[in-house]
């Protein structure tokens, strides 16, 4: 920040259970459904600063409980995704589920509208919203193996944002602008199709993004790097 270069953060990972119910399938095959948090797990990490993984337990005792409501088409993209959150929720809290709801909306997979058998690769384009920033998102998938309703696939996403200026979520009448950002990853996803959810996924991403902090007539400059590894699983 500035001139003053922090420390690597390491984050202590974190479990989330959330029961989907499917509550509508249109004629066209869109999926109408409801996500509800029911418990959230911080797991005591050596290597993660205890007044981390404190706040962490704090901001997740807010989450239980909060549902999110999505619409996903017949090919398996989420078109619409909103949260329903208490009015005075804390900010910490309120932007966990925020980057909750952008990851929720993520973990599909974006089958073509062709036929494809196996080897097949396509590409799906989409504008996503990450915790008030438009990105540009690519995905790549490649069919690696096809049994029965089940099939693997290995995905790879790169995103990028367009100079951009967004509302601080951390802090009230705080502006910031989105100098840059980058981010690059990719994992393996095993979907069933008669399923919502994937039975299980791995992503890896890389993110940098350069941004600058407006209060009033002072501006802070920013650049952060961040890794980060998500998992799902289906009970």
């Amino acid at each position: 920040m500035g001139v003053t270069e922090a420390a690597p953060t390491k984050m202590p990972a974190t479990t989330i259970a959330i029961d989907y119910t499917v509550n509508k399938v249109s004629a066209e095959g869109e999926i109408t459904y409801e996500a509800v948090m029911t418990d959230t797990t911080v797991a005591e990490d050596s290597d993660a600063k205890p007044e981390i993984v404190q706040a962490m337990k704090t901001a997740l005792v807010g989450v239980k409980g909060m549902s999110i409501n999505g619409i996903m088409s017949s090919r398996g993209i989420v078109r619409e995704s909103q949260v329903k959150m208490p009015p005075d929720i804390a900010p910490q809290t309120r932007q966990m589920m925020e980057q909750m709801k952008d990851a929720f909306s993520n973990t599909g997979v974006g089958f073509p509208q062709e036929p494809v058998g196996l080897g097949a690769k396509w590409e799906l384009k989409q504008k996503v919203k990450s915790q008030g920033i438009t990105l540009d998102q690519t995905t790549v998938y490649e069919l690696l193996s096809l049994e029965g309703d089940r099939v693997k696939l290995k995905t790879t996403v790169t995103q990028i944002a367009a100079n951009q200026q967004i509302q601080n979520p951390a802090m009230a009448g705080m502006t910031v602008d989105v100098v840059k950002l980058q981010s690059k990853g990719g994992g393996e996803v095993t979907a069933d199709l008669a399923q919502l959810m994937p039975v299980q996924a791995t992503m890896g991403m890389h993110n940098e993004t350069a941004m600058a902090m407006n209060t009033g007539d002072e501006k802070t400059e920013m650049s952060i790097k961040m890794d980060m590894k998500v998992g799902v699983e289906t009970k």
